[in-house]
């Protein structure tokens, strides 16, 4: 009998902005903000495209003022731009680990 491969994982779209949370919370208030900003950029991405996404709707999630968002980012693209990189490099680090973990 032949061995079936491990079922594949469904994909767990809270990891990362889990990931960036955990990242900031020994960091100092500045960075912990910048991670509220991008997790709530993450939040809004699931209900919308980033076409969609408002400087506003961030903040408001983020529980942030307007102003500090522009501490942060100079725009949308730009914190659209860090969240691209991040996430490709957090990528990267889970299927190098899972490659690893992997027997055979």
């Amino acid at each position: 009998m032949k061995p079936q491969p491990a079922p594949t994982p469904e994909p767990d779209s809270h990891a990362y902005p889990s990931e960036l949370a955990r990242q900031s919370q020994d960091q100092p208030k500045g960075e912990r903000t910048r991670a509220r900003l991008m997790i709530a950029a993450c939040d809004l991405l699931e209900d919308a495209g980033p076409q969609d996404l408002t400087i506003t709707a961030i903040c408001d999630r983020a529980g942030v003022a307007a102003g500090t968002f522009y501490v942060h980012f100079t725009d949308r693209q730009a914190l659209l731009s860090d969240l691209l990189g991040g996430y490709v490099s957090f990528l990267q680090r889970t299927m190098r680990a899972a490659s690893r973990d992997r027997p055979g």
